[in-house]
């Protein structure tokens, strides 16, 4: 026997652990966004019909609408891309992958979409300048307009006032 030590058989477990690390992440986040978009799903149903309020913030109906539309579209445009992808490199799809692929769909439609706008909301809110109002504008001067000529000082009449002459 032989006591040699494979330097590449340590670097393929690392890197097997690593894979294994990475597919575990990704089956987690997987798994509660699909959550997550079932939730949101049976939240956007709930304000099909009328404004809903929960934990203090309004859904409306449109964008209740609009998730679930998203997740729908989603649904349907993952399976015609993998089937695409599979013509092109000509790849077999296992059955059961299937499932999966439509859920992933519907995941990726409604609750990515639906993350990657509060991102770009905020990047926006970030890069926004500040811009000060306007002052406001200059009242308008009243016309100056002729003045009348300034009358005489009042002056109390006398008993004999009619003998006087104007």
């Amino acid at each position: 026997m032989s006591n040699q030590n494979n330097e590449a058989a340590g670097f393929a477990m690392v890197f097997v652990f690593i894979a294994m690390a990475i597919f575990i992440w990704a089956a987690l986040i997987f798994a509660l966004a699909t959550f997550a978009a079932v939730v949101f799903t049976f939240v956007a149903l709930w304000a099909w019909d009328r404004p809903r309020s929960i934990f203090g913030q309004a859904i409306y109906p449109h964008e209740a609408r609009a998730f679930v539309y998203r997740g729908l579209l989603g649904m349907v445009l993952l399976p015609l891309f993998v089937i695409f992808c599979a013509a092109m490199f000509k790849l077999h799809i296992v059955d059961e992958a299937w499932v999966y692929i439509i859920i992933g769909g519907y995941t990726a439609g409604s609750v990515g979409i639906e993350y990657l706008k509060a991102q770009y909301e905020q990047d926006a809110a970030a890069n926004a300048t500040y811009i000060p109002p306007a002052p406001p504008a200059a009242l308008p001067q009243p016309k100056e307009t002729a003045r009348p000529e300034p009358r005489k000082p009042f002056v109390f009449g006398d008993w004999d006032d009619e003998e006087r002459p104007r």
